[in-house]
């Protein structure tokens, strides 16, 4: 069977076509675009891999533009349309001002894009995912005046987001600076089947489509929005998103929501009935809010980053979490002055079994008792009577090895139900099992920097751009090289 001159003229197709299937999968999976796609490449080699490459429409309906590799995408765009038949679309674009020499083009891009997304529109109805990036802000411009009334009813994934790279928008004092009601102007003519929305902070200033049957939210500014003005949603709004029929997983992260508490007296208790999956990092009372108001029967999770503690205590007086199972806190920030607050939060989140705290190993200033005061009162607090956190049984502290070293051995007492233990393995040596008195009952190990610190039990969503990285899980890999470099001085 094998001839040296054609050893695969003899393969099947079927086996040709995984072949040129996993080629071109390999060509994307790194989030940056190739010079050529990997189904590209396949119909340049010789007339039969062409032929059958070229009659196979599952070869191209993912298509991806990245700027830096120049504007030749408008022809290949209309090609893989023409190729993939009928088939479910889907497009990445990432459109940039910056090409791969460093010279800058706003004017090529920018028509580019306009004709791109006049060819995306009139296929609108065949598009399954949707995924727009971009560093130049008159994209923005373009997507509302063709998507607003178009119809999407395939459309399960859709993606807005401006690259951090830009720092002023034209005309930005034209744009509301506060959110009082979701009013849907994108896709109005109907996108039925719409399960993932991501949108930054400029993002959510040009588009807003309808949120009933979205599944997963993710609301995340870019990860250095300083340069932006403040975005202020109305906690009705925020009580709306709550209270989606289908929402499982909300997260919000930078500096685009900020929820007053004038709310009166009385706390208004919302009901999320859906949400599974919270993640929040954003200033403002949010973190507050949402442990103050919210009823989540189904929630299983909760993310928090930084701002946790205010000096106003919960309004809540009893639980609201039933199914609640994981807590993971990022750079919790903690002043003593708000011990009773700390203690509120983890009696509300009393009946976790998975505990997470990401800390990175800041240099030790005034401010030094803000990271050791978390594990301190993790420690004592399970000695008192009621016992905080008593369901406890796994825990990951990726923080500093004299913070762990210094209250480890307590935490480990105070939770009986312990049965793993995940450290930074710095501190980690063959006298570690006798120095905190660890019983056999517990497993003591060393944090893995290829697995995910955070939980992440929710769909993931799309991954196949550099630029979609997950901030939560990017802060949390800060934090674990934080503490990995301070191991290793």
């Amino acid at each position: 069977m094998y001839k040296p001159d054609k050893p695969l003229d003899i393969l099947p197709n079927e086996l040709l076509l995984r072949i040129f299937h996993a080629l071109g999968d390999a060509s994307r999976v790194t989030g940056k675009s190739q010079a050529l796609a990997g189904e590209i490449v396949v119909t340049h080699v010789c007339g039969l891999w062409r032929e059958l490459a070229l009659s196979t429409p599952s070869l191209w309906n993912i298509f991806q533009h990245d700027g830096l590799r120049g504007c030749v995408s408008l022809e290949r765009l209309r090609a893989y349309i023409e190729r993939s038949r009928n088939l479910p679309l889907e497009l990445f674009f990432h459109f940039t001002t910056t090409g791969e020499d460093g010279s800058t083009d706003d004017l090529e891009d920018g028509k580019n894009a306009l004709e791109m997304f006049n060819l995306v529109a009139a296929n609108q109805h065949r598009c399954r995912q949707l995924h727009i990036f971009t560093e130049n802000e008159e994209i923005l411009y373009y997507f509302q005046d063709y998507f607003q009334d178009v119809s999407a009813p395939m459309l399960e994934a859709f993606t807005l987001c401006a690259d951090k790279s830009i720092e002023y928008v034209e005309d930005w004092d034209q744009f509301e600076d506060w959110i009082w009601d979701w009013d849907p102007n994108a896709f109005l003519s109907g996108s039925r089947a719409l399960k993932y929305v991501r949108l930054d902070r400029l993002g959510l200033n040009f588009v807003g489509p309808n949120l009933n049957s979205v599944v997963e939210l993710r609301l995340e500014a870019n990860p250095d929005p300083d340069h932006l003005p403040s975005l202020t949603i109305d906690y009705p709004v925020f009580n709306g998103l709550l209270a989606l029929p289908n929402i499982e997983t909300l997260s919000i992260w930078g500096l685009m929501f900020k929820v007053g508490m004038e709310f009166g007296a009385e706390p208004r208790f919302i009901q999320a009935k859906s949400l599974k999956h919270f993640r929040l990092s954003a200033r403002g009372w949010i973190g507050h809010y949402f442990l103050s108001n919210v009823s989540a029967p189904s929630l299983e999770t909760i993310t928090l980053e930084t701002h946790l503690f205010t000096a106003r205590g919960l309004a809540r007086t009893g639980h609201f979490f039933p199914s609640l199972h994981t807590l993971a806190l990022i750079d919790p920030y903690h002043l003593p002055t708000a011990d009773s607050r700390f203690l509120e939060i983890m009696e509300v989140t009393r009946k976790i079994k998975r505990l997470v705290l990401s800390d990175a190993d800041y240099p030790r200033t005034h401010s030094m008792n803000i990271k050791s005061l978390f594990l301190t009162m993790m420690a004592k607090l399970g000695e008192a009577p009621g016992n905080i956190w008593p369901e406890l049984e796994e825990a990951t502290l990726s923080t500093t090895i004299e913070d762990l070293e210094n209250n480890c051995p307590q935490i480990i007492q105070a939770h009986p139900n312990l049965k793993r233990l995940l450290v930074t393995p710095g501190c980690l040596d063959e006298t570690t099992t006798t120095r905190w008195s660890v019983p056999e009952t517990v497993r003591v190990e060393g944090i893995d920097k290829a697995d995910p610190l955070i939980p992440v039990y929710w769909r993931p969503g799309p991954t196949s751009l550099e630029s979609a990285q997950d901030p939560f899980l990017a802060c949390c890999e800060q934090n674990t090289n934080a503490n990995s470099t301070s191991d290793a001085s």
